[in-house]
């Protein structure tokens, strides 16, 4: 009479329970991660973008000090019609090196972009309105990245006037109830600049 070999039969049983440990592995990692997909899915959106203040944390004009800011806001829609924009414009020195703003946006589009270009005036008079409208007709031409390359391209386009840094901020990226800032800095002119934009959203 043969006997069943006892190490075949605690071989087979090991193969089956190690087979059992990775189907219920794969089973949570599963739900595991339809869950996260579908909290995530879930998650509101933000409804409206606030700039809520401005900051100069190193002046541009290495002498004087004195810096003449247009603050140019575009949000450019998916399909590029009716884009909102909107100019700001400060003069900052030593002592008034931040300003408060209200500048609200709903956000009321599902898709789109935000572009904020920093531009320091270098003649008299005030050619914020035309710089707006050249910028303008540039931006919804394709769409732009954040890169030092868009911002030497823009520059070209206002003369006298000095694009310092622009920001791409994607309308898919904002969070609700977020609060956030973005950066301006680098060198203009063998002067190093920074200023900071206080953002938040609902």
């Amino acid at each position: 009479m043969l006997f069943p070999n006892k190490n075949n039969s605690i071989t087979n049983l090991q193969h089956k329970i190690c087979s059992w440990q990775l189907y219920f592995v794969l089973v949570i990692v599963s739900f595991s991660f339809g869950c996260h997909q579908k909290i995530r899915t879930n998650q509101p959106s933000a409804t409206a973008l606030h700039f809520t203040k401005i900051e100069a944390n190193n002046l541009s004009e290495g002498l004087t000090k004195n810096d003449e800011i247009e603050l140019h806001t575009f949000f450019i829609k998916k399909d590029k019609q009716n884009p909102v924009r909107k100019i700001n414009h400060f003069v900052f020195d030593e002592s008034n090196k931040s300003f408060e703003l209200s500048n609200a946006f709903n956000l009321v589009e599902t898709s789109g972009y935000y572009v904020i270009v920093l531009v320091e005036q270098d003649v008299e008079q005030d050619n914020s309105a035309n710089n707006n409208q050249l910028l303008f007709v540039e931006l919804s031409k394709q769409t732009f990245v954040d890169n030092p390359r868009e911002v030497l391209r823009l520059d070209e386009l206002l003369g006298d006037d000095d694009v310092l840094d622009l920001k791409y901020l994607p309308i898919e990226n904002l969070k609700v109830k977020d609060n956030f800032e973005l950066k301006f800095e680098g060198l203009h002119l063998f002067d190093r600049f920074e200023y900071t934009l206080y953002c938040k959203t609902d």
